[in-house]
């Protein structure tokens, strides 16, 4: 788990809660009505969450994921050439 994450525990201590009345609100990453006091979703980020960890986690997301399609397109004669350049 991710730690800011845990600092989220409730759906009213995420950022995308929108209060709506007196009985509850909206999530704005979802656009569903929600309860304050639900057990926030995995999509859930703390209100004051520092704008550059949500860009580090979607660069190393890029990464992985280009490193996992290059992976899958080399042929294998390439694959043990590119791993040889790795090391």
């Amino acid at each position: 788990m991710n730690p800011l994450n845990s600092l989220t525990s409730c759906c009213r201590n995420c950022r995308y809660y929108e209060p709506e009345g007196r009985r509850g609100g909206a999530c704005q990453q979802l656009n569903v009505p929600v309860q304050g006091t639900w057990k926030s979703c995995s999509l859930a980020s703390p209100a004051f969450t520092p704008s550059w960890k949500a860009l580090q986690d979607l660069i190393q997301w890029e990464q992985e994921n280009l490193d996992r399609t290059t992976a899958a397109s080399l042929t294998p004669p390439e694959r043990s050439k590119a791993e040889m350049s790795r090391r």
